[in-house]
């Protein structure tokens, strides 16, 4: 496995940027990731995941739920995987790590917004955080905390 320090300082970047999937010798997708720029192999992290009532650490990986329907841009199936680019209570983004036909405006990201949490019961009266951390949680899973080298 590479490490970050063995890149030439005039060639580092943040690896989330160039995800692979990083898969075993039967294309089984393992939890982890590769960098497609600097080919540095991200492995599990020991940490605790964001529970539903926190923010995504930015460089999380995460799983789609079930299918999301960005109509009439784009549509992204169940299971699909990517980065966490963005977490605010105004904004989240999933960078896709594989190419989604439509959503090349968005630089191949899904993201919420706090309307995306406006059909979600509380029991109290809920915060623009509250409902976005409420619908990306109820549309993706964390699978891997987020990489401390980045």
């Amino acid at each position: 496995m590479n490490r970050r320090d063995d890149i030439p300082a005039d060639d580092r970047h943040v690896c989330a940027d160039y995800p692979e999937p990083l898969e075993d010798d039967h294309g089984n997708l393992l939890r982890g990731f590769i960098c497609g720029r600097c080919e540095t192999a991200h492995p599990i992290v020991e940490q605790t995941p964001a529970g539903p009532d926190q923010l995504p650490p930015v460089g999380a990986r995460a799983r789609l739920r079930h299918v999301i329907d960005r109509y009439p841009h784009f549509s992204i199936e169940a299971g699909a995987t990517g980065t966490v680019t963005e977490s605010s209570d105004d904004l989240i983004c999933l960078r896709m790590d594989r190419h989604v036909e439509g959503a090349e405006e968005w630089d191949n990201e899904v993201c919420w917004t706090p309307e995306d949490g406006e059909f979600i019961d509380f029991d109290h009266p809920p915060t623009l955080g509250d409902r976005i951390r409420a619908a990306f949680h109820q549309d993706a899973q964390i699978v891997e905390p987020s990489d401390p080298w980045t």
